[in-house]
């Protein structure tokens, strides 16, 4: 085994750790249907019939709560970005090694090292942000279906 058979490897990992941008994705996937039922829930309070002072103090509350995860979410990602990137120079580092000692043989050991660093630390941090940003938004998700069920039914005149 020499060096030069994992500089693809390597590669891949320098664009799995900068590819942190990907995580930015969940802005757009997994905050969209919250978002979409607060403008739901904004554009029913104009309509109410029953509880409005009720129901807009809620949603004011919603969107506050909303704003304080928003916040949470940012300083979350911006620290495993700054933690992909260190790994991301790490294997720039390693790949100029690699180009170097292309021909050298290298010790098992080394080379499970280089996959481990190439694959996990990206794969991970995606993870484990993805699973505790869904985790903490769930329950703001179940509060605004529940405003929006109770606006629909007081701006139709109903019991809210």
């Amino acid at each position: 085994m020499k060096y030069g058979d994992f500089s693809s490897l390597v590669q891949l990992g320098v664009g799995l750790h900068l590819g942190t941008a990907v995580l930015q994705l969940y802005r757009e996937f997994g905050l969209q249907p919250l978002i979409r039922t607060l403008e739901r829930i904004k554009a029913l309070t104009g309509e109410l019939k029953k509880n409005k002072e009720e129901i807009i103090a809620k949603s004011d509350q919603l969107h506050a709560d909303f704003e304080i995860f928003k916040i949470e979410f940012f300083k979350e990602f911006r620290k495993y970005v700054l933690i992909n990137l260190a790994f991301a120079v790490a294997l720039l580092i390693c790949l100029i090694v690699i180009s170097i000692a292309a021909e050298s043989e290298l010790h098992p050991g080394a080379a499970v090292i280089l996959v481990a660093i190439s694959i996990l630390p990206a794969s991970i941090s995606l993870g484990v942000l993805w699973f505790d940003t869904s985790r903490r938004l769930t329950p703001l998700k179940e509060r605004a279906d529940k405003l929006e069920q109770e606006a629909i039914r007081a701006s139709a005149g109903g019991v809210g």
